[in-house]
């Protein structure tokens, strides 16, 4: 699978008038690695209040822990890619005005996408409204005309939380290239506008790092994690996309104990690469009722073959960690899978109960790709 390479990271700001809030443009000079000759361009990839910039710099961060990221030398880790997020907000560049279409986002036939995209519209309007916005009353005017298959054009000054809403998540449509790169390159900073927060005390640091959820894990293959979450083992996923989906939440941390993302995906990373084996014992018990006819025959020769049994409508399947899950995905993923360790695997001192994690951070990360592709044949 290709990666993005990202070769400048660049910070915009302004203050709306009479607003207490700061308004952000994230901007990142980008090219795919398998796309030649390699051009990079610079684009949006966020409007928005500092939450919103928060967020979606720790979202793309997560990314550069399985390698969807990367810089031209290779991969980057997450922390020093936010280090230059947070170094590039300290002194902005100061986002002049400019005019910004907005349209309702239209059916590209493919479902999985029109159906996210139709229920991120659904919520535009009480989203917008609980920003308690400016110019209130233009915005929901220029929503209603939204609705109704226009295009409405509006000032990034006067209606920046209205082009957040209608926007999120596709931004660089709102902010094209070329006014990027003119922006990056013609317009001055100010340090006055740049998010320079105080670094957290070390009592702070110490109750962060104390508060952090420490995940209790097992390797039931050489990648492969499983994870107890309210007393049941539910599989996980690979490293990366465990840690990627961690790094992805840590932006509200940000905002609480500035500075201490390092020191909690640094401790992240090290507990779930640590992840001892399953011990001998370990079952993986599938619910038949869960699957086609083909795959409970699979299921019951294989529980058979190992010594397991099929009882109450469930293959129980004898596992060691030699074991490989790979040539069994289509069998032991999604509902209806749980994993029994023996009852001698307790809980171990101190250990708090981890975060729920989804599963895996790599449908996100195709996500992202899926919809660039997307926005690039509406372009």
């Amino acid at each position: 699978m290709g990666a993005t390479i990202v070769v400048d990271q660049e910070a915009a700001a302004f203050k709306p008038q009479g607003a207490a809030h700061t308004v952000w443009c994230l901007f990142e000079k980008l090219y795919d690695r398998n796309t030649y000759p390699h051009h990079p361009e610079w684009s949006c990839v966020a409007i928005g209040r500092l939450d919103v910039a928060l967020a979606r710099a720790f979202e793309s961060a997560s990314y550069c822990e399985g390698g969807m990221n990367q810089s031209r030398s290779g991969h980057i880790m997450p922390e020093t890619y936010l280090e230059r997020w947070l170094n590039a907000m300290k002194n902005p560049i100061v986002m002049p005005d400019v005019e910004v279409a907005l349209a309702k986002p239209e059916p590209m036939g493919g479902a999985w996408l029109d159906n996210e995209r139709t229920a991120q519209w659904a919520s535009v309007r009480e989203r917008y409204g609980a920003l308690e916005p400016a110019h209130a009353d233009e915005g929901a005017r220029a929503l209603e005309r939204l609705e109704q298959g226009e295009t409405v054009r509006v000032s990034l000054y006067q209606h920046s939380d209205l082009i957040a809403t209608v926007l999120a998540g596709r931004p660089w449509r709102g902010i094209p290239s070329h006014i990027v790169t003119a922006v990056v390159g013609m317009n001055p900073r100010s340090a006055e506008l740049g998010y320079r927060p105080l670094p957290a005390a070390p009592v702070q640091v110490r109750q962060a790092l104390a508060a952090a959820p420490r995940p209790e894990m097992r390797r039931i293959d050489a990648h492969t994690r499983i994870e107890r979450i309210n007393g049941d083992w539910k599989e996980a996923g690979w490293p990366y996309s465990i840690v990627g989906a961690y790094v992805r939440g840590l932006w509200r941390q940000e905002l609480e104990t500035p500075g201490v993302y390092k020191r909690l995906i640094g401790e992240y990373r090290k507990a779930v690469e640590a992840a001892p084996p399953v011990p001998s014992g370990t079952v993986v018990v599938v619910s038949l009722a869960s699957r086609g006819a083909s795959d409970r025959e699979e299921l019951i020769r294989r529980a058979e073959k190992a010594g397991g049994a099929v009882t109450d409508g469930e293959a129980r399947i004898p596992w060691a960690v030699t074991d490989s899950v790979a040539p069994v995905r289509f069998l032991l993923g999604g509902e209806g899978v749980r994993w029994e360790l023996p009852e001698s695997i307790e809980r171990e001192p101190g250990r708090q109960e981890a975060l729920a994690l989804p599963e895996s951070a790599e449908p996100a990360a195709r996500r992202r790709l899926r919809e660039r592709a997307v926005d690039g044949m509406e372009r």
